[in-house]
């Protein structure tokens, strides 16, 4: 009985004493600045593997292996930053053409970033590791808002978005990235 007793002290004492002093929600508020990366997206074709200078949001596979046209996608958080989320944001019947209708697109991060002067499919970085995916379907009536994956943040973060692997045949997903918001990396820095 004894034990149990000095047991129970004890145990108490060290839940109480390892216990974190409460931070007040003010002070958390002022050290915390979140944001939205400045980014770019340019798109590189299998077929025209020297051509650069290809924007917008358009990706195409005659098959998995042949005619594919991939969009880069690249973010530029600032130093120090953390918490970095890749997020895909469309608003309610924003013009998606998806084809065959939904289609499942990957996302991966790459062996590299973009080069300066233009990307081709020849400059372009490999994808290396999948980080996330979606089901684009044509004009969706309600808004779209997905977090693809979050990351450990880096001055520039690079991904390659391609058909999935598992489509067989002839598919392609576009849209206009008129808005500039399609697609966003927050992040978050301390003061």
């Amino acid at each position: 009985m004894r034990f149990s007793i000095i047991a129970s002290i004890l145990g108490s004492a060290i839940f109480a004493a390892a216990a974190p002093a409460a931070v007040p929600a003010s002070n958390l508020a002022e050290r915390a600045v979140c944001a939205n990366a400045p980014w770019a997206i340019w798109r590189v074709d299998q077929s025209h593997p020297d051509q650069t200078g290809l924007y917008g949001f358009n990706i195409f596979q005659t098959t998995p292996t042949t005619g594919r046209e991939d969009v880069l996608l690249e973010f530029y958080p600032p130093a120090n930053s953390n918490s970095c989320q890749l997020k895909l944001i469309l608003p309610a019947n924003y013009d998606v053409t998806a084809n065959p209708n939904p289609v499942q697109v990957e996302f991966f991060n790459t062996d590299g970033h973009l080069p300066s002067g233009g990307v081709s499919w020849n400059t372009a970085p490999n994808a290396v590791s999948q980080v996330g995916s979606y089901r684009f379907s044509s004009n969706p009536t309600d808004p779209t808002n997905v977090y693809i994956n979050s990351f450990v943040c880096d001055t520039a973060m690079t991904y390659r978005v391609r058909i999935a692997r598992e489509v067989s045949g002839a598919a392609s997903v576009a849209f206009n990235t008129f808005l500039g918001t399609e697609f966003q990396m927050s992040y978050c820095t301390n003061n």
